[in-house]
């Protein structure tokens, strides 16, 4: 291809350029992508997945992204993964809302038609969510997209208020301890008036004291002896993605 050919066409995308995009993460971290009149959600999440692979922390071949987002390591661990097929795009449900935009509703965009096209323009917020379960852990090759997935279901578990059973609970702040923590220890106390809030949601705290709470979720934690904490991600994840909740 002539140097030509390619000026023309660098020129005839720059000439197509709708605005700048703007992508939030799970931790509320944003960046922004140029996209034109054709950009579908695929094409923004695989510039998410280009601009931030652990490989490569400088945007090389992406003439239409925001080059200052090119530079973060801490956000490239976030969101290099590779498995881009699972995720999604999501937009406020209803824009104007005064609720907190982590927990107030939002709808998919459709991965075939143009975002345009969908009324986005440069004030419109995109979430980058998961979209799609796998149904074997074998299937999720990529620890970034597990991580990612994971931290997605388990917020979502906190702060939803979902009417779980206690054993429920209990397995769920069971994994959670063993993701933080590693294998049971009989000599520790995970559970403390300071810690209990990152493993049992604020609507189920009271149920027990934090003694009994340490004695229910000791039992199954002994159980998860031995497996990785990778291993226990996918539990919950596989777990979760069979019920209705999700």
């Amino acid at each position: 291809m002539s140097k030509q050919i390619l000026r023309n066409l660098v020129q005839s995308n720059e000439e197509d350029v709708m605005g700048l995009i703007t992508v939030c993460l799970l931790d509320r971290t944003r960046f922004k992508f140029s996209f034109t009149s054709t950009s579908t959600s695929v094409d923004i999440i695989k510039m998410v997945h280009r601009l931030f692979s652990r490989r490569a922390h400088k945007c090389t071949s992406l003439p239409f992204c925001s080059s200052p987002f090119c530079l973060s390591p801490q956000v490239a661990e976030k969101v290099g993964f590779t498995q881009t097929e699972l995720f999604g795009l999501k937009r406020l449900r209803n824009p104007s809302t005064s609720i907190d935009e982590e927990v107030a509703a939002k709808v998919w965009m459709s991965e075939k038609l143009p975002l345009f096209s969908q009324g986005v323009d440069s004030s419109t917020v995109l979430f980058l969510r998961h979209k799609y379960w796998f149904h074997d852990s074998s299937e999720l090759t990529d620890p970034l997209a597990l991580q990612y997935i994971y931290q997605e279901v388990d917020r979502r578990l906190m702060i939803d208020g979902y009417d779980n059973t206690d054993d429920i609970h209990i397995q769920l702040a069971a994994c959670r301890v063993h993701i933080a923590h590693g294998d049971y220890n009989p000599t520790l106390d995970y559970i403390t008036p300071e810690t209990i809030r990152y493993f049992l949601p604020s609507y189920i705290q009271g149920a027990h004291t934090i003694q009994d709470w340490n004695r229910l979720i000791a039992v199954f934690h002994q159980k998860l002896v031995g497996k990785s904490k990778a291993g226990t991600k996918g539990f919950v994840c596989l777990g979760i993605s069979d019920s209705p909740l999700m």
